[in-house]
C-alpha cells in the first residue's frame, strides 16, 4: 500500500499535471498575450489550440500566442494544419497574423506566407496546411506569433488547429579559402522558386558576411568563395544556408577547388540543424 507521504506526492503530481500539460500538449485554454504565450520547439512537434468563434464581420476572433527562441541569421518554417471548424474536418483558417521579436511586440518579424493556393478556387476552402517561412533575424531571442482566424464571418463554432516550427537551417563545416576556392553547391526539390542566403563564419564563429542567390523549381545553385577574395580570401571556418523553401526542400555540398593545381580538397554534405534556438524563449 502507499503511505500517507507517497500518497501526497502523487496527488500533487497530479493536480501539477493536470494543470500545465493541456495547454501545451493539448487544446490549450485561453494564451491572450505575449506573455502567456505557449513555447514551441523548432524541431517539428506540434501543439494543438483553438480559437474561439468570431462575433461578426472582420473580426478575428480570439488571438493565440506561441513563442519559440530564434537565432539570428537562421530560418525557420512555421505551419498550421486546421483540425475541426464547424464540427467537421475543414481545411485551415487559422494563419499568422503577426511575429514580434520582443517581449513588447514592437519589434515585427518579416514572414512570408507559402501557403498553396485552393485547386478549385473556393472562397470557403484555403489550403488545410498553412506554411510560414521567417529567415534572418537580425539578433537572437524569443520570436513571437500570434495566430488569428482567416474568416471574415462569423461561425459560431471554435476552430481548431495544430502549429509547429520548424529549424530549415543548413549548415556547412570545414569551409576553406586558404589555397582554395570553395564552392557551395544547392539544389531544389521542390516545385516551386526559393530564395536562399549563405551566412560564411570563421573558426573563431565570428559572422564575416553573407552571399545571397535564388533556385528556381527542381533547379541548382553554385556559390563560389574565391581564395582571392577581399573579404572571404584566406579564410577558413563554416557556413550556414537559410532559405525559403520547405523543411528538407533544400541539400547540398560543399567542396574545395585549386585551379592553380586542378586539385579537390573534401567535399562534405551539408547538414540540418536542429539548434532549438539560439535566443532565450
Amino acid at each position: 500500500m502507499m503511505n500517507g507521504k507517497r500518497g501526497f506526492l502523487a496527488t500533487m503530481l497530479g493536480l501539477v499535471l493536470t494543470c500545465f500539460v493541456p495547454g501545451v500538449l493539448a487544446e490549450g485554454g485561453p494564451n491572450e498575450t505575449i506573455q502567456a504565450a505557449y513555447v514551441l520547439w523548432p524541431d517539428g512537434m506540434a501543439v494543438t489550440d483553438s480559437i474561439p468563434p468570431t462575433t461578426g464581420l472582420g473580426d478575428a476572433g480570439t488571438p493565440q500566442w506561441f513563442r519559440f527562441g530564434g537565432g539570428a541569421r537562421r530560418s525557420y518554417s512555421v505551419e498550421i494544419f486546421q483540425l475541426r471548424e464547424n464540427g467537421i474536418n475543414s481545411p485551415a483558417q487559422a494563419t499568422l497574423g503577426a511575429a514580434f521579436n520582443n517581449t513588447s511586440g514592437t519589434v515585427a518579424v518579416p514572414f512570408d506566407d507559402f501557403s498553396f493556393a485552393d485547386p478549385t478556387g473556393g472562397d470557403f476552402n484555403p489550403p488545410s496546411i498553412r506554411r510560414y517561412s521567417i529567415r534572418d533575424l537580425a539578433a537572437s531571442g524569443p520570436v513571437f506569433l500570434k495566430i488569428i482566424s482567416s474568416l471574415n464571418f462569423e461561425t459560431g463554432d471554435t476552430q481548431t488547429f495544430r502549429i509547429r516550427v520548424l529549424d530549415t537551417t543548413l549548415v556547412g563545416t570545414r569551409v576553406s579559402t586558404n589555397g582554395y576556392d570553395t564552392f557551395v553547391a544547392l539544389h531544389n526539390s521542390g516545385d516551386y522558386g526559393v530564395s536562399i542566403a549563405i551566412h560564411f563564419y570563421n573558426e573563431a564563429g565570428t559572422f564575416i558576411g553573407t552571399k545571397a542567390s535564388s533556385i528556381g523549381a527542381r533547379g541548382s545553385a553554385q556559390i563560389r568563395y574565391a581564395q582571392g577574395d577581399p573579404t572571404y580570401g584566406g579564410l577558413r571556418g563554416s557556413i550556414e544556408v537559410t532559405h525559403d523553401g520547405a523543411p528538407g526542400s533544400i541539400v547540398g555540398q560543399i567542396y574545395w577547388y585549386n585551379s592553380a593545381t586542378q586539385t579537390f580538397g573534401p567535399q562534405l554534405p551539408l547538414q540540418e540543424s536542429r539548434s532549438w534556438g539560439r535566443g532565450a524563449y
